[in-house]
């Protein structure tokens, strides 16, 4: 659950901070829990939503992308990434893009899910998300032709 919330804050204290917040109401709430689900995926969503109140706290807002721009086809050439790679470019991206990216790349949740977290579209979420992947394919080719340079 620590690395869920270091992935979506992007900081140490933060990530601690909602992951305490999430703690407490993981246990204030505790006989709320319906078995619908495995214990572990209620207290991830608890955590994700933990995560995501700070984000709006610090007036981090998931903007609304309305231009209908096509999302972006995946590419049939994996490219050469290594998790370290991956790891720094997705701490240089926007909050909101790092939210969707790690939401759906990391944690699993679709695009309908992750738009009901955020009160968005699913449009939205994969939007963000088609963005949040050329953010990062940026991001990690700068940093590569910046070290081979």
């Amino acid at each position: 659950m620590y690395n869920t919330c270091v992935r979506m804050m992007n900081d140490n204290m933060d990530a601690e901070d909602a992951m305490q917040l999430a703690f407490i109401k993981v246990f204030k709430n505790i006989k709320q829990y319906e078995y619908k689900s495995t214990p572990g995926a209620w207290i991830k969503r608890i955590v994700v939503n933990s995560c995501l109140d700070q984000l709006k706290k610090k007036k981090i807002h998931f903007e609304e992308i309305n231009d209908r721009t096509e999302v972006v086809e995946e590419e049939t050439v994996e490219p050469n990434y290594n998790i370290d790679m991956i790891k720094n470019a997705m701490a240089k991206l926007a909050p909101g893009y790092r939210a969707v990216f790690n939401l759906y790349a990391i944690e699993g949740y679709d695009h309908k899910e992750i738009a009901g977290i955020l009160e968005t579209s699913e449009a939205n979420s994969k939007s963000q998300y088609s963005r949040a992947k050329q953010h990062l394919k940026k991001i990690i080719s700068e940093s590569t032709s910046y070290e081979a340079g």
